[in-house]
């Protein structure tokens, strides 16, 4: 089987990553791409998930794993959400 890397994006309630996962066939070896907090903010006067600050991190993260040409993105959340 020839080498692979996929992008895996990580959102947990205090903090999100960018992770590359390589494969050669054989071994698995992670590499941080980009991690950020994962904040709230205020809309009329309850709290709410900060998503345009979310989807911005995990852009410049998938942004910085571009180079690495990923087989493919794979995306974990918590609760029920998901990503397509």
């Amino acid at each position: 089987m020839s080498a692979k890397t996929v992008l895996a994006v990580d959102l947990g309630a205090e903090s999100g990553r960018v992770m590359a996962v390589h494969f050669d066939g054989r071994d698995l070896r992670l590499e941080e791409l980009h991690r950020f907090p994962n904040t709230t903010v205020t809309v009329n006067g309850t709290l709410h998930w900060d998503f345009l600050r979310l989807w911005g991190d995990i852009q410049a993260g998938i942004q910085k794993g571009k180079a690495l040409n990923p087989a493919g993105i794979g995306v974990d959340t918590w609760g029920v959400d998901f990503g397509l």
